[in-house]
């Protein structure tokens, strides 16, 4: 599976997949955490009664 950790070390494949670059993308990076963060807080947290507590339940198995 993709992931940043293996892909920051391959810039030219990060720029194909991406459009931009290893260090254009870590300085957007924050903003887009800060707004996943707020997105999960409000839809999940703040949001209707949970049957389970967020997280909880089987995990997927790939």
């Amino acid at each position: 599976m993709l992931s940043y950790a293996k892909l920051k070390n391959k810039p030219r494949i990060l720029q194909s997949l991406t459009g931009i670059s290893v260090a254009e993308f870590e300085a957007i990076v924050p903003s887009f955490e800060a707004a996943w963060q707020d997105y999960i807080y409000k839809q999940f947290i703040e949001g209707s009664e949970r049957k389970r507590e967020y997280g909880g339940g089987r995990k997927a198995e790939l």
